[in-house]
């Protein structure tokens, strides 16, 4: 596909995306990206593998996943570093970025890039992390000293993604 140097290419930012996993925030972001591509731009998706039985890098409907290793996206340190890894080689690239990111934790880890800080971000969460994470671990028996500073560490995370938007 010719892509022009007018039109900005794009960087989504996802933790799992479709057609790796499916559900309906995840469906709506590749169809997005997928007309972004019928227009005429470059999208470029950052995303982990929900197993290992996924390619690391291939084109789905002119999409361009670059996926990272399952067993990495479980360690949050592996991760930052394969994110910033990721991001780093995109941003040598001769184009004019823009991230487009959906999920708290991949964009916070994203924000350690100096390079990425400068490009314009959209944020598209789709629910709360905060929330969610309210619902799923309130059934929990964690104590709830822990919970009160993991719900505390992903409202700041949330705030920082918030806090660069452009």
């Amino acid at each position: 596909m010719d892509y022009t140097k007018v039109k900005p290419a794009i960087l989504s930012l996802q933790y799992h995306s479709y057609p790796d996993a499916i559900g309906g925030a995840w469906n709506l972001t590749h169809e997005i990206n997928r007309r972004l591509v019928k227009r005429g731009y470059r999208v470029v998706i950052i995303t982990c593998k929900p197993g290992n039985d996924y390619p690391s890098q291939e084109a789905i409907n002119g999409v361009e996943f670059d996926r990272i290793e399952f067993a990495v996206s479980k360690d949050p340190l592996r991760l930052w570093r394969a994110i910033r890894k990721k991001i780093k080689c995109y941003m040598k690239e001769e184009e004019n970025w823009i991230a487009h990111v959906h999920h708290p934790l991949v964009g916070v880890f994203a924000l350690t890039e100096k390079h990425y800080r400068k490009i314009p971000k959209i944020y598209h969460f789709h629910s709360s992390w905060h929330d969610e994470e309210e619902i799923n671990l309130a059934a929990t028996d964690q104590d709830a000293i822990k919970l009160y500073f993991r719900f505390k560490i992903i409202r700041w995370i949330e705030w920082l993604c918030y806090r660069y938007s452009k």
